[in-house]
């Protein structure tokens, strides 16, 4: 109970989150809506209250995605099959990042396209901010739907997954 409430005072002057930010300690995310002197409330994704002891400010990390400000990096994933064409599915993804209503871009708030190569697949990753991180899902399921619908439209094909001993045509 004491370290409950010495994490609260922490918390308090230190200020590692604020009401309204969007945090992961642990296994859990989602928004912050009270910081007691004894927890912290958050809402997940899911809509349940998830109830954390402030004590575990010591031994748990936590990563706050916004630090207080309106605007928050959201990644999105989308994946193609070794396959497909590359070049054409980047620029793709990247119209339907840079032209979507909730992306925000400046100096401080950039845009980018990562791509990886992965047994079944090619992961293409963009990381962006959203210009209020109330529309986190909203942004990435509107970017992944634009995108999901051009590739469908020009031919980019999804991974394939392969039996054991199988290899893909290349």
């Amino acid at each position: 109970m004491a370290a409950n409430i010495v994490g609260g005072v922490i918390i308090a002057f230190q200020k590692p989150y604020r009401i309204g930010d969007r945090i992961t300690m642990g296994s859990d995310y989602g928004e912050v809506t009270d910081i007691g002197l004894m927890e912290t409330q958050i809402i997940t994704p899911d809509d349940n209250l998830v109830t954390i002891p402030n004590n575990k400010i010591f031994t748990q990390n936590v990563a706050c995605a916004n630090a207080g400000m309106a605007e928050m990096m959201v990644v999105i994933d989308i994946y193609i099959d070794h396959d497909a064409d590359i070049t054409r599915a980047i620029e793709i993804f990247r119209e339907a990042v840079t032209t979507s209503r909730y992306i925000y871009i400046s100096d401080r708030c950039f845009y980018t396209i990562l791509t990886e190569n992965q047994l079944h697949s090619v992961r293409l990753r963009a990381r962006a901010y959203v210009w209020d991180l109330r529309d986190e899902f909203e942004c990435k399921a509107e970017i992944s739907k634009r995108t999901k619908e051009t590739f469908q439209r020009e031919g980019i094909i999804p991974p394939r997954f392969y039996l054991p001993g199988e290899l893909p045509v290349s």
